[in-house]
């Protein structure tokens, strides 16, 4: 009897370490066409984005919840989902759960601030008990600006021709777009993003351990580069430009610093593009 209750128990002691999971598949549709942008924003899990002709919103929404308790994981499926709000012409997307508040600062970044944002201590901190993902493939109209994010997981999206932003801290980004202003973040992960346009008009590129790729038909820009342990390469003729010095004056004397960014001019130098990596390379390259 006692060596049946230790198998018993040998069989179940995974299935309770692992506590239960749920998931769920949403299918939802929208109607945008008042609106001028539009922003997805995930927490935890890809965001896939493609462009499609007409009004519509279209999200595809796989939602995962795990937790070792069958009550919290049966409380945590009303508590975490996906919400939508308008703010200014732009359409929103964004996670509800307890423990994550949705913020929008007014340079326009969005994020998500947790329970103990500001507890630096780390004590009394409470665990909601429950995590959570979310797989995001979306559609939208061509010509919307567009804001896709994450904070764990991969970013993509192509054919867009508005203005595009796609950041992440624990993944990759890529974007194929054909956007004047382009704005491609994360900070662990590669940046790659293709530009169907030559008339870009500002483009900034930032990772820190990860390689920067950007590829133009043509291009005309100031490009401004900056690695600590990459190099730079393009397929372009540039010519150097001078760096920039910053002059302090500390009364009598006067202190001169180096941004340490290598600048290039491509074409007329039209543009500004803006690349900023820790390890890893960037380039420059004809598409």
């Amino acid at each position: 009897m006692q060596q049946l209750y230790i198998l018993l128990m040998s069989l179940l002691f995974p299935l309770l370490l692992n506590g239960q999971q749920s998931t769920d598949k949403f299918d939802l549709k929208y109607d945008v066409k008042a609106y001028q942008s539009i922003r997805i924003h995930n927490f935890k899990g890809d965001v896939k984005v493609k462009a499609k002709q007409g009004n519509e919103l279209r999200l595809k929404v796989s939602r995962t919840l795990k937790s070792k308790s069958n009550q919290k994981l049966k409380a945590a499926k009303e508590e975490v989902y996906l919400d939508t709000t308008s703010i200014d012409g732009e359409f929103i997307v964004f996670m509800i759960a307890p423990d994550k508040h949705f913020k929008i600062d007014d340079d326009g970044s969005s994020y998500y601030q947790g329970e103990n944002w500001d507890n630096w201590s780390k004590k009394n901190i409470k665990d909601y008990g429950v995590e959570y993902e979310f797989e995001i493939e979306a559609t939208v109209p061509p010509g919307v600006n567009l804001y896709a994010a994450t904070h764990h997981k991969d970013v993509e999206v192509s054919g867009i021709q508005g203005n595009t932003t796609v950041k992440s801290h624990h993944g990759s980004v890529k974007a194929s777009t054909g956007g004047s202003l382009v704005i491609a973040k994360t900070h662990h992960g590669d940046v790659t993003v293709d530009h169907s346009s030559s008339q870009v008009q500002k483009g900034i590129y930032k990772t820190h351990h990860g390689d920067i790729r950007t590829s133009f038909p043509s291009v005309s820009a100031m490009a401004s580069m900056d690695s600590h342990h990459g190099s730079f390469y393009t397929d372009f003729d540039y010519q150097h430009v001078a760096q920039k010095v910053n002059i302090k004056k500390d009364g009598t004397k006067a202190k001169y610093k180096y941004s340490g960014a290598t600048s290039i001019k491509l074409g007329s130098g039209n543009g500004t593009l803006t690349y900023r990596t820790h390890h890893g390379d960037t380039f420059i390259n004809k598409n």
